[in-house]
């Protein structure tokens, strides 16, 4: 399910990479700090001033120095939050980087996290699924495709299901 739309969110550019790729570009003697930061400074506005031209989405990684196992293959995943941003709206979403990876990796919207005491005994479960109702509104006024856009349209009641029975579960 939503196989368009998790490609779609995967190809998201990473706003970090978008400004190196421009700070190589310049040429910049990257040994000379000054010449660095200017170039980063410039590098960043030129940017965005692309992302608010083509209406585009990019993500930041919040906390990239953490790294957990992915529950499924148990590779390491990077990152706390991966963070969801429409340069055109100003909007953004912050979504755990496991929830993301979840979706994106496994087509898993359900996945539950195992709530451990400090003495790593499970106390419970809590449905943690990705909030699809705020990356929806995130990429209102972005461009996208229009198959993702059909996707997306055809997969409501699904979605909305989902949503249902982790409202349900929480109580």
């Amino acid at each position: 399910m939503l196989e368009l739309t998790r490609k779609f969110l995967a190809e998201i550019p990473n706003l970090g990479a978008l400004m190196d790729q421009v700070v190589i570009e310049t040429g910049v003697n990257v040994n000379n700090f000054e010449e660095l930061r200017v170039a980063r400074e410039e590098a960043r506005d030129t940017v965005m001033n692309r992302l608010r031209e083509f209406q585009g989405l990019h993500h930041i990684i919040q906390f990239p120095e953490l790294i957990e196992a992915d529950p499924v293959t148990g590779k390491p995943v990077k990152g706390g939050y991966i963070e969801l941003n429409n340069i055109s709206t100003g909007k953004s979403v912050l979504i755990p980087m496991f929830v993301w990876t979840q979706f994106i990796e496994h087509d898993n919207m359900e996945f539950t996290e195992t709530i451990v005491n400090l003495g790593n005994s499970r106390v419970s479960d809590r449905p943690m699924p990705l909030d699809f109702s705020a990356v929806f509104n995130v990429m209102k006024g972005a461009t996208i495709p229009a198959d993702v856009i059909q996707e997306i349209q055809a997969s409501a009641p699904q979605i909305q299901a989902v949503m249902q029975r982790v409202q349900a579960a929480r109580g």
